[in-house]
């Protein structure tokens, strides 16, 4: 069946059933409802290629990952939000094209190869990596743009983006331990700028109580390999603490892991929250404690701006930020 017999059948103009088919907002609700019916009926199935050449719309989003050579077995909290987009995506009859990008030089093709190559309607780009510069090419193809989980800088607060509330969530973790009545605090993380907030915030919470006490220990990686080293190699050092927080769910497996396997007890002897809130943070022993990032919101929320303005055209700016939760378990 072509899309002129299915006016036919259904008393509208080739334009009407056209535009309804495509969800334009030029058609009323009740119109669009009444064509999909019949058109569902007849078993008419849209042609993507022709759609497109039509209406300009792919109906696909690019969605890029910052991409290093650890990344598979690090961030274990990004594979499972490109999911939830992509679910949420799927949800709005929206495809996705996934890649990951650059991380160590400034070559910008991969971020732009997508909508230069008119491939995609628009980019979600995640990650602390990603430049301004990077940002700025890709907007020289299109304005449908939005950043997720970018760096805190103030350059940022020019484009559009959904971000976590990271400061917060590390006034949470001290704020968790230090009502357990821990006072002598560490944390653990990998010298990157994603921490510094949670780290900052941390702080924060910690330095409203005089009797309270904060350092800071290095990891080479977010690797759990790497962390169960540095909780066997520090091992000394962390008998002194009785509160850490781990910027990772990853890494805090690792160093609780390490600990347990050396003698130590969580939380007796040291009480240990994580930071992500993975889908197996209750499976541990002890169950961990941590800070849970919000996916399902996150890529709600994206989901939603981008497909209102692919649908209807770009209108206003996006900037969003979310709150963390702290999750109390075992651990802690």
């Amino acid at each position: 069946m072509t899309i002129r017999e299915l006016a036919k059948l259904t008393g509208k103009s080739y334009a009407t059933v056209s535009r309804a088919l495509n969800d334009s907002p030029k058609i009323s609700e009740e119109t669009k409802n009444s064509i999909k019916k019949i058109a569902r009926e007849k078993g008419y199935r849209i042609n993507a290629g022709a759609k497109s050449l039509a209406t300009g719309i792919h109906m696909t989003i690019g969605v890029l990952y910052p991409y290093h050579h650890l990344r598979a077995v690090e961030s274990v909290y990004t594979d499972r939000l490109i999911n939830a987009v992509r679910e949420e995506l799927a949800a709005r009859n929206f495809d996705t094209l996934i890649t990951g990008y650059d991380t160590i030089g400034e070559d910008t093709s991969l971020l732009t190869r997508l909508v230069r190559e008119k491939k995609v309607d628009g980019l979600l780009i995640l990650g602390y990596e990603v430049t301004e510069q990077a940002v700025v090419e890709a907007r020289k193809y299109t304005d449908k743009v939005i950043l997720i989980n970018p760096i805190h800088e103030n350059w940022i607060r020019n484009y559009d983006y959904i971000m976590i509330d990271h400061h917060r969530g590390g006034k949470l973790a001290a704020a968790a331990l230090l009502g357990k009545g821990r006072k002598n605090l560490c944390s653990a993380a990998e010298n990157m700028p994603q921490f510094l907030e949670r780290i900052r915030g941390f702080e924060t919470e910690i330095n409203k109580y005089p009797d309270a006490s904060c350092s800071h220990f290095h990891l080479d990686s977010g690797s759990y390999d790497d962390a169960y080293r540095f909780g066997l190699e520090y091992l000394s050092e962390l008998k002194q603490m009785d509160g850490l927080f781990v910027q990772s769910d990853n890494s805090a497996f690792g160093i609780m892991n390490a600990l347990q396997d050396s003698g130590m007890h969580v939380p007796g002897d040291l009480a240990i929250i994580g930071y992500d809130d993975v889908d197996w943070c209750g499976y541990s022993r002890p169950a961990l404690s941590t800070i849970h990032q919000p996916k399902t919101q996150v890529a709600e929320h994206v989901a939603d701006v981008m497909v209102k303005w692919v649908m209807e055209g770009k209108d206003s700016g996006f900037r969003k930020t979310l709150d963390p939760i702290y999750v109390d378990r075992e651990s802690c």
